[in-house]
């Protein structure tokens, strides 16, 4: 039953409610809540994370994250307007070639 109500509560989190609630854990290097949810909402938790001006704090931290789209991350970090973070993560990884950066912000 214990196990239930766990379930239960992690299952009412949101990437929003996760960032609200979470973000002080995580800006101490805690991201223990990442091994509570389903990777599948990693991805929206990173992306949330970039709308609330912690994209440094997320691209300090990418390995915590599972099944990130990386290029879908930094094309919003290009959309808020920060060049240098977008393209230190894309150097962070083999998903967004240097090349590609001047494409989505020809497209942005």
């Amino acid at each position: 039953m214990l196990d239930e109500d766990k379930d239960s509560q992690f299952s009412k989190l949101t990437p929003e409610s996760i960032v609200i609630n979470y973000i002080f854990d995580m800006e101490n290097g805690d991201f223990g809540i990442l091994d509570e949810v389903k990777s599948a909402i990693h991805q929206q938790i990173a992306l949330e994370l970039v709308r609330v001006g912690q994209g440094k704090l997320l691209a300090g931290n990418l390995d915590k994250f599972k099944d990130l789209d990386k290029r879908q991350i930094v094309e919003t970090i290009l959309e808020s307007g920060d060049d240098f973070l977008a393209k230190q993560i894309a150097g962070q990884t083999s998903d967004v070639e240097f090349e590609d950066l001047g494409k989505i912000i020809d497209k942005i």
